[in-house]
Parts: structure tokens; C-alpha cells; sequence
């Protein structure tokens, strides 16, 4: 930031909108198909231009970035990125629950350093 110059951004990065929008299927589409009442479908004319956009990928990234993305993105429905939302950090929170602390090589391994021969017993 350069002295007496306002700290907010630019109208020009707001508006600014990310370099795969211009080849992506829907491009000049309006957004009215594509933002859906939750309680309907969209329609399979929306979901087959999704299907065959080569920026599709990305389209999805974007929207799964931006929580508050209506309507139809990447070919996914909000409901259905929320869905998959919930999926992700499901997996993430086993994968950490399966974590296990490895002792490293030389050291006790949990039994106090006793062979398995070696381990009390109680009989």
C-alpha cells in the first residue's frame, strides 16, 4: 500500500473474474438455467453443457472455495457440493482418528521396551 492511498481493493479486482471463465461452455449463457430453486432439478440441457466443458475441473474448484456459490457449478448442485463437503471432511477426521505415532527407529515401541518373550504376564 503506497501512502495516502485508500485500503480497499480496486473496482477492477472485484469485478475481475478468474481466466478459465472465458472458455467455459456456459460463457454468455446468462445465469438464470444455471441458478435453480433447491427444490427442483436442473435441468439435463444445463447438466450435458456442464458435462462437455473442458473447464469443468476448475469450475467446481471454484464453487467448492466459495461456500456461498449458488446454483450449478462444475455440474454439481449446491446441495450436492455440500454433500461432498460433509464426505471430505468425514475422511479427513478418520484418516487423522487412524493416525498413528510411529516411535522412532532405536526406541521403545509402546511396551516399555520389552520383548514380547520378555513382557510380564500375569497368570
Amino acid at each position: 500500500m503506497k501512502p495516502n492511498e485508500p485500503d480497499w481493493p480496486s473496482l477492477v479486482g472485484l469485478f475481475a473474474r478468474p481466466s478459465w471463465m472465458a472458455d467455459a461452455a456456459c460463457r454468455g449463457e446468462g445465469h438464470g438455467k444455471y441458478v435453480i430453486d433447491v427444490r427442483h432439478a436442473p435441468a439435463e440441457a444445463v447438466l450435458a453443457t456442464c458435462a462437455e466443458c473442458a473447464v469443468r475441473a476448475d469450475c467446481l474448484a471454484y464453487a467448492m472455495a466459495q461456500p456461498d456459490a449458488v446454483g450449478v457449478w462444475g455440474g454439481t448442485t449446491e446441495e450436492e457440493r455440500q454433500v461432498q463437503v460433509r464426505q471430505e471432511r468425514e475422511v479427513a477426521q478418520r484418516q487423522q482418528r487412524r493416525k498413528v505415532v510411529r516411535p522412532a527407529h532405536g526406541e521403545p515401541s509402546g511396551n516399555d521396551g520389552r520383548t514380547r518373550s520378555t513382557r510380564i504376564r500375569s497368570v
